[in-house]
């Protein structure tokens, strides 16, 4: 339209300039044929100009035919993406899958004395598959959610996770309930992924705290997603998922925690987290044994309190804190098993504690999720290649646990934990661990593990 403009007014002028010359050369009967020509020729311009826009009307709504056909043909269908991962979601948004696994290999090496080797055991260099895993999940019609991962490592088929989640479910808005193989909801440490982790093995706390079981959990958030809380009723299961042809009764585990952020700053990139978790649980056949070794995964067991029989329950009591402020974070953990005896059978307290610091030498920060109130993946400000080195982290972290008590003498054991962490990208890293493990009748030993991780 602009340009019709500009060619009518253009021709108007041109009659103007025209008609003085005229003027005084010609007559009123030559200047009136010579105005009808030039309206002639604007008329043919303005249909040709006409035309042209008549075609890229048609070819703008072709084109938008065509679109509103593929989004027709795909509007049932799945389109795929990357996003630290495989995903693929319906256009809708009420279909959602992602494809994931992880692969962790550790190699550990130690130096150690004779003398504990003749009271423990070898501590021979080893190299192992720590975590391989592959599996699936999904949201289905926006409120069932799921999840299903297999780890291979050891060439035993175990699960990881399996389980049906159904959000907003029948007991209210905001209350979600999950059926299924998972994680007992008990402490920041072994809540957090092992994908995230800024260790290659979790604190001495880990000998305490449930891990994976099958049973139901009610789960939600409060207070502008603030708060998260857990509770759930569980079964000790074996590695597929399984408490099947078990002679004794009501072995259930009652497990709840309530956790979050009471602070967070305005650039999300500094925080408080807070948490508090317990668990009544039933042993299995009424015995209950803890061990640990250090913060490694090979090796033998340097504390142990052997079979402790005849006992009734045991409560855990978990306590959790970290920070976050910018580059550097602090964690910690406590938890104390209290072990109720049969009739006349003794009581027994055990604890094991962790407080471990880091710093991003790049500059980055610790993530969290906030639905599981727990750490999440690290964003690598520049990637390992052309443009980066990618992120470098270092952390210390010390961690004791205590197995004596009354008749029991299952030692104590300190450890400090040295580590370097190198991210190559969001889903590869290289992590380096120096441990100095330390039982108070035992020489120290030291052990070094370098893990090669990538997930996707």
């Amino acid at each position: 339209m602009r340009s019709s403009k500009v060619a009518i007014a253009a021709a108007a002028l041109s009659i103007a300039w025209c008609g003085q010359a005229w003027a005084d050369e010609a007559s009123e009967k030559a200047l009136a044929q010579k105005v009808e020509e030039l309206q002639k020729q604007l008329d043919s311009l303005s249909k040709r100009m006409g035309d042209g826009a008549s075609r890229s009307d048609d070819e703008l709504e072709q084109r938008i035919a065509e679109l509103e056909k593929i989004t027709k043909k795909d509007q049932d269908g799945l389109f795929a993406y990357w996003k630290n991962g495989l995903r693929l979601d319906s256009v809708d948004g009420n279909f959602k899958l992602q494809i994931f696994g992880r692969v962790q290999n550790d190699y550990t090496f130690w130096d150690s004395e004779e003398e504990i080797t003749d009271e423990l055991g070898e501590t021979n260099s080893a190299t192992e598959f720590r975590r391989a895993r592959l599996g699936m999940g999904g949201t289905i019609y926006k409120n069932v959610v799921y999840k299903f991962e297999m780890d291979f490592a050891n060439g035993v088929n175990n699960f990881a996770d399996a389980f049906i989640q159904l959000n907003d479910a029948f007991c209210g808005p905001g209350i979600n309930v999950r059926v299924g193989h998972f994680d007992e909801p008990f402490g920041l440490d072994r809540l957090t992924s092992s994908k995230y982790s800024t260790f290659t093995e979790r604190g001495l706390q880990e000998a305490f705290v449930p891990a994976r079981n099958t049973g139901v959990m009610f789960l939600g958030q409060a207070f502008e997603n603030r708060l998260a809380w857990f509770a759930g009723a569980f079964r000790d299961a074996n590695g597929a998922g399984d408490d099947l042809n078990n002679d004794s009764q009501g072995e259930h585990n009652l497990t709840g925690r309530v956790a979050g952020r009471p602070w967070v700053s305005e650039s999300g990139t500094e925080f408080v987290h807070a948490g508090l978790a317990m668990s009544m649980r039933n042993p299995p056949n009424e015995n209950v044994q803890y061990r640990s070794r250090p913060e490694v995964h090979t090796g033998p067991q340097f504390v142990d309190t052997g079979t402790i029989a005849n006992m009734d329950n045991v409560f855990l009591t978990g306590l959790e804190g970290a920070a976050v402020f910018g580059p550097l974070s602090f964690q910690g953990e406590w938890v104390m098993s209290s072990l109720t005896g049969q009739r006349d059978a003794e009581d027994y307290d055990f604890d094991a504690q962790s407080i471990q610091a880091s710093y991003f030498l790049t500059g980055e920060n610790r993530e969290y999720d906030a639905a599981g109130a727990r750490m999440d993946r690290i964003k690598v400000k520049k990637n390992y290649g052309a443009d980066g080195m990618g992120a470098w982290e270092v952390a210390l972290r010390y961690s004791t646990i205590d197995l004596n008590d009354g008749d029991i003498e299952g030692h104590e054991l300190d450890d400090w934990t040295l580590g370097l962490n190198w991210y190559l990208n969001p889903n590869t890293r290289v992590m380096f661990d120096v441990v100095r493990a330390e039982r108070q009748d035992l020489p120290s030993i030291y052990a070094f593990t370098v893990r090669f991780m990538v997930d996707f």
